[in-house]
């Protein structure tokens, strides 16, 4: 469906409530699978462990001349929900939720413009405390020079949006807290695939 929207927030929520799987995914334009049995393995997970809402693995970032050229891995290993007053969150485009976890809790709040998976994650994981799994896979391959990593611009917008969402949750933190972000990105180039 292709029609006026207000962002990709509303956007989002528009296919979640047309979405009729018991589990969802998201994947943008810049993103891609990349392998044929990714579907299957979240299946797997989901039915493995029936108490679990959220599905999180880890995503290469790849050069947008060259797919096969990994950047930065950005993955869910040693993810804890805590880590989220630091600004640290498990990858969104390897995050596969079931539909009622959104239909329970709610969707993407609109009053972001990058950062409320974000805020909906740090609503699901810390404050609803939802069950999680993590698996050490590549889930999705996203193309870098997407809206949230568009460079220092964008990084300052999520840094504000991070903190009102921690706010608006009622989850202690600050700036400086927040900051720290920023050494533990650096390990993702550091420890990127070769």
């Amino acid at each position: 469906i292709s029609e006026s929207d207000k962002g990709i927030y509303d956007a989002m929520n528009k296919g979640i409530n047309l979405a009729t799987g018991d589990v969802i995914g998201i994947i943008n334009s810049d993103d891609f699978y990349p392998r044929n049995d990714v579907i299957s393995r979240v299946v797997n997970g989901f039915t493995s462990f029936p108490d679990i809402k959220l599905f999180l693995g880890a995503v290469d970032f790849v050069s947008e001349s060259n797919l096969d050229r990994v950047v930065r891995r950005y993955s869910s290993k040693g993810f804890s929900p805590w880590l989220m007053r630091c600004g640290i969150m498990p990858p969104h485009p390897a995050t596969f939720i079931s539909k009622k976890a959104y239909e329970e809790f709610g969707l993407y709040e609109l009053g972001y413009k990058i950062g409320a998976d974000f805020e909906l994650l740090l609503r699901f994981l810390m404050v609803k405390k939802l069950k999680y799994l993590i698996v050490d896979e590549v889930l999705v391959r996203m193309r870098l020079g997407g809206v949230s990593t568009s460079g220092v611009s964008s990084y300052w917008i999520i840094t504000r949006e991070i903190l009102k969402s921690l706010k608006d949750n009622r989850v202690y933190s600050n700036v400086t807290i927040v900051m720290l972000r920023v050494v533990l990105k650096f390990r993702q180039f550091i420890c990127k695939a070769v």
